[in-house]
């Protein structure tokens, strides 16, 4: 519940499953319509954002606020569309050279690693298949209880599978690689 310019109570109730998806619908209820703004933050990694407001597309420009100022009534929803795509990053290439020869890839915001407790090739070098830079990453039931989020990552070597680095389970004397070497 948040307070309008005009001191009116209003609810704001969103309904997500962010981050397995990019699917976030907010219902916007005033006790009578007012005219106020709605800012939504559109991160620069979501290229192909999608907004609407009761159905009708918003224009948005990826890395800044939409500002949606506007009559609300009670019921009116906004939906954001989130683009998760899953993107492959090459390291810098800075001064230390050895680190010219990694990767690492990124779904939406979520960094994603290879976690030595279900891969014991976690560190191997791996050749990852994209195009333009996206890789389709698969989503898969997870093999450790207390993992949020599991996908297939294809490489000309077969599929290998990573979690969200926030999974991880490296408290236990094992071991995950974030920068993957990349395979020649």
């Amino acid at each position: 519940t948040v307070s309008t310019p005009k001191n009116q109570q209003v609810e704001l109730s969103i309904t997500t499953d962010y981050p397995k998806t990019g699917l976030v619908v907010m219902s916007v209820r005033p006790p009578k319509p007012e005219k106020f703004s709605v800012k939504m933050r559109i991160p620069a990694w979501s290229i192909t954002t999608s907004l609407k407001v009761n159905g009708k597309k918003v224009k948005v420009l990826p890395g800044t606020y939409c500002e949606i100022d506007r009559i609300w009534s009670a019921g009116d929803q906004v939906e954001l569309n989130l683009d998760m795509r899953c993107r492959l990053i090459q390291a810098p290439h800075g001064s230390n050279r050895a680190g010219d020869n990694f990767q690492a890839l990124v779904r939406g915001p979520i960094v994603l690693s290879r976690d030595e407790n279900i891969d014991s090739s976690y560190n191997q070098p791996v050749a990852i298949l994209s195009k333009n830079g996206d890789v389709k990453a698969v989503a898969e039931t997870p093999f450790q209880q207390n993992t949020r989020l599991q996908f297939s990552i294809p490489t000309t070597g077969g599929m290998i599978h990573m979690v969200d680095y926030a999974s991880v389970n490296s408290w236990e004397g094992k071991h995950v690689c974030t920068w993957l070497p990349i395979k020649n």
